[in-house]
């Protein structure tokens, strides 16, 4: 008996859409939550004992989990968690009983566990909840590629601009995992006519809290800098070309140039981005309003942008306008224009002679684009970095040394 990745997919995503709910107390959203989780652990029961003949639809929850547990031992704690969970649902179901917030939110990591245990157990494989639906993604990524499409149309690529795209999924990806526009301060502003009529409007420089948060840093792409409220994403973008959008959705594009090579070489200057030579300074009261983890440092471009960017979604910034906190991400990085006119490029490395590889390495691919692609949490920045650096390093190497010619 094997699970499909369609059925995968749906279980992490119905998952996942009842637990984004809880971003906001409201007893529709408990009711939501609660039916979500309950239909993934009740199909995935139904699925593992469809063989067994004494089991059909009639069979209530309870019943299906006796006698699966008689059969492989569920673990006592995942089965007075499942009871409990049951008993919930039917509470808010049919009893109009609507448990506390809390109550839910320590089931959810039971139910999580409880998943991951039923599918090693009965179907020997692994149900990923912390990554978005495979046609979740496809239509996320093919919208972010007709957008660095048009970034790259903006350049004239015989100035050879080095350019890098990355896209990040929350993996509690749903329509309202972040507030763009009402934080409920001085929204609106309010004066008083001659007459004596009081009049109101909404105040031009009020900002969410994700815009307070991502103008903080607006540095990051030099000044300068811009911010736009629409209804679809908030921009911010300068004229040189760096830009990062931010969605109600939480995915996030960011467009960065990081380098300029010698006009006549068809380089990448790399090694720019991993740099310690500039310094961020990041204000003091910024620190302390947004509780963030690092202080005036030297990072590399890479690893500064990437920290400021997730720690939105870290729980231990309340100040974000991020609704749903969420701790793994899906981070696609690319590369584009790695071969111009037909010409291979080559690692312009002349600010760092004495690194490990050789030179000179030439790239042979016949990739337009190098795209990397990893699940990470804010903890594992610094390490999936310096994997990105080492695994964009293996596509320059001498012809001889690879697949392509």
């Amino acid at each position: 008996m094997s699970l499909n990745q369609d059925e995968k997919d749906y279980i992490s995503k119905i998952f996942n859409h009842g637990v984004a709910h809880l971003s906001d107390d409201a007893i529709p959203n408990r009711i939501i939550c609660v039916h979500n989780i309950h239909w993934c652990i009740e199909n995935l029961l139904r699925k593992a004992s469809q063989e067994w003949t004494n089991i059909d639809y009639r069979a209530g929850f309870e019943d299906i989990l006796n006698i699966f547990d008689s059969r492989h031992n569920i673990p006592i704690d995942l089965k007075n968690e499942m009871r409990r969970l049951n008993t919930i649902r039917n509470d808010m179901e049919h009893r109009s009983l609507f448990h506390d917030i809390r109550d839910i939110l320590n089931l959810i990591p039971k139910a999580r566990e409880f998943i991951s245990w039923i599918a090693k157990i009965k179907f020997n494989t692994i149900i990923d909840l912390y990554s978005v639906s495979a046609a979740d993604e496809s239509n996320i990524i093919t919208d972010f590629n007709n957008w660095k499409r048009m970034k790259i149309e903006q350049f004239d690529i015989n100035n050879f601009e080095n350019l890098i795209f990355i896209l990040i999924i929350p993996t509690t990806y749903s329509p309202n995992i972040i507030e763009m526009h009402i934080d409920g301060i001085n929204e609106m502003v309010g004066s008083t006519l001659e007459s004596g009529v009081r009049i109101s409007g909404r105040n031009p420089e009020h900002e969410s809290a994700i815009e307070k948060y991502f103008r903080s840093f607006r540095h990051i792409f030099s000044h300068p800098s811009q911010v736009f409220s629409i209804p679809t994403y908030m921009r911010y973008y300068n004229e040189i070309g760096d830009e990062l959008r931010v969605f109600p959705d939480g995915r996030i594009y960011i467009a960065f140039k990081f380098g300029m090579t010698v006009r006549d070489e068809l380089g990448f200057n790399i090694e720019n981005l991993y740099s310690g030579r500039e310094v961020f300074n990041i204000n003091s009261q910024y620190i302390t309003y947004y509780n963030l983890p690092f202080n005036e440092y030297r990072p590399n471009m890479l690893e500064y942008i990437l920290k400021l960017v997730l720690y939105s979604f870290h729980p231990d910034n309340i100040h974000s306008g991020v609704k749903a906190l969420t701790k793994f991400h899906r981070i696609f990085i690319t590369l584009p224009f790695m071969r111009r006119n037909g010409e291979p490029c080559k690692l312009d490395r002349h600010l760092d002679d004495d690194h490990w590889f050789e030179s000179p390495r030439i790239y042979c691919g016949e990739e337009e684009e190098l795209t990397f692609k990893r699940s990470i949490n804010f903890d594992e920045i610094q390490g999936v970095l310096e994997e990105f650096k080492n695994w964009t390093y293996s596509f320059f190497r001498n012809p001889h040394d690879t697949g392509f010619m």
